[in-house]
């Protein structure tokens, strides 16, 4: 089995018992659990006394949105033989852990996930999407761009909502671009084609596939945020 932690994070002492147990009674050969991010390490939840019955999630029928969805490596357990020759792209440096993950679950379909709360993510002040930005934050957009690909005719909801995380990550890229040093027009002209032409493909797509409340209220609280910053800094073709 491999299972990830990274070196500043918290973990319940249930975490690595419970994600086994789920992969032996789910017959999956993949598991999850849920992530908080937490300003210090201290702000923790209270953990369930006995693990929670498990929810088979269809891969395909998955949001990008919703808690269960397991976007980020450190919060997952997978049978070593399954990853055979998947790997890290060491050319994404912001990403690429939602790219690795993302290949996993495609390939096994249905992901036995422990619906509570058993990993704790340090957000941290020097952290890398902390920082001013720099070329290799560029990156994050490709690989959602690569996830975008991957998952095209693999389930409505998943294309879509990642269609959803695509547009939204050209957005954060070209906000945070705009006032650095690595600001070019040419490639903010481009950002902004891009994120037009998804935009405009997730609001044609409305009411054409089911999407949940968390979905729905996700994807408008980020586009109020758009807007917020379109007011200090507009999308100018």
């Amino acid at each position: 089995y491999i299972c990830f932690v990274d070196p500043d994070d918290w973990v319940a002492p249930c975490y690595l018992e419970w994600l086994y147990r789920a992969i032996e009674q789910s017959g999956s050969r993949m598991s999850s659990c849920r992530l908080k991010h937490v300003g210090q390490m201290d702000a923790v939840v209270e953990l369930p006394k006995s693990m929670p019955e498990l929810r088979m999630m269809d891969v395909g029928r998955c949001s990008v949105w919703e808690q269960d969805a397991c976007l980020q490596c450190c919060r997952m357990m997978a049978e070593r033989d399954m990853i055979q020759d998947i790997r890290f792209a060491q050319e994404v440096a912001i990403g690429e852990d939602s790219l690795f993950t993302m290949q996993l679950m495609l390939k096994e379909g249905r992901i036995a996930c422990v619906p509570c709360v058993l990993y704790f993510y340090w957000m941290r002040p020097d952290s890398a999407l902390h920082q001013a930005f720099t070329a290799k934050q560029y990156t994050e957009s490709e690989a959602w761009e690569r996830i975008y690909a991957l998952v095209q005719n693999r389930g409505k909801i998943l294309e879509r909502t990642s269609e959803e995380k695509l547009a939204l990550t050209y957005a954060h890229v070209y906000y945070r671009m705009a006032h650095s040093p690595y600001a070019d027009e040419a490639g903010q002209k481009e950002l902004i084609r891009k994120i037009r032409k998804h935009a405009e493909s997730v609001d044609a797509g409305k009411g054409k596939n089911a999407h949940d409340g968390r979905l729905s209220a996700a994807w408008a609280g980020d586009v109020e945020n758009w807007k917020e910053n379109e007011a200090s800094f507009p999308l100018k073709a």
